[in-house]
């Protein structure tokens, strides 16, 4: 398939939200548990820069590797960590909505990262990210840079998620949301 052009698709919230619960069913057969959802809407919103950042309604900055048949783009980005790191052009995907990035990047998943679906399932960032660095070590990178620093990053859009002032941050992380209100009336 072609090189096609850089197109910003900047997504919202709550648009996300609903674009990975349908992806999910259609991934999985089966509608996402909260768990699942909220680890997902963390690790997409962390890849996005708080979906600000979709190219090409690429929710997960998923590479175009040599044998994807699909529509790509080029884009700079870092890839490695610390005194390693390096800015280097990339293929990544491109789709024509979000709807199908969002089921390109759940079929990654679900093909080579079963470990880290176990953890969004059980609730758990850090357990998500040990998923993808479990990938990583078999060959699959899914990211290339520090993984503290991937994780620490995901457990802060973790905190975002349980200080929006909507009832779904409430759905996917009430025990958070719940705490971060109660630091807010104690602060007033």
């Amino acid at each position: 398939m072609p090189e096609v052009a850089a197109k910003r698709t900047p997504v919202g919230e709550l648009e996300a939200l609903a674009a990975i619960a349908s992806a999910f069913v259609h991934t999985f057969g089966r509608r996402p548990t909260q768990s699942e959802l909220c680890i997902l809407w963390v690790q997409s919103a962390h890849e996005t820069a708080g979906w600000r950042s979709v190219p090409n309604n690429n929710p997960a900055g998923i590479k175009a590797g040599e044998k994807y048949s699909g529509d790509w783009r080029w884009a700079e980005t870092v890839e490695g960590a610390g005194a390693n790191a390096k800015k280097l052009p990339q293929r990544f995907r491109a789709y024509p909505t979000l709807e199908l990035g969002m089921r390109d990047w759940l079929d990654i998943l679900r093909r080579g990262y079963p470990l880290a679906l176990e953890a969004a399932r059980a609730g758990s960032v850090q357990g998500f990210v040990v998923g993808l660095l479990e990938g990583w070590e078999k060959g699959l990178d899914y990211f290339t840079g520090d993984p503290e620093l991937y994780l620490a990053a995901s457990e802060r859009w973790l905190r975002v998620l349980g200080s929006l002032p909507i009832a779904w941050a409430d759905l996917c992380a009430p025990d958070l949301g719940a705490e971060l209100r109660a630091e807010g009336a104690g602060n007033a």
